[in-house]
């Protein structure tokens, strides 16, 4: 399963980071994690999240910012 975590802004998002790269995030061997810093603003998030869904086309999207 491909995932896709979206925020704003790096710092809203920046403990899941610290923790996905200490390992202590419950993954499953056959899911891929992508995070998506679309910047601050409607017009930003929609942008650079049609750009992120053409690319990769996730299974799952999870807005996690503070919003």
């Amino acid at each position: 399963m491909n995932c896709l975590i979206v925020a704003a802004t790096p710092i809203e998002i920046q403990p899941f980071l610290k923790s996905l790269q200490e390992g202590n995030t419950l993954t499953a061997s056959a899911n891929q994690i992508d995070v998506l810093i679309t910047g601050i603003g409607l017009l930003a998030t929609s942008y650079s999240l049609q750009k992120q869904i053409q690319l990769k086309r996730p299974d799952l999207i999870i807005q996690a910012g503070v919003g």
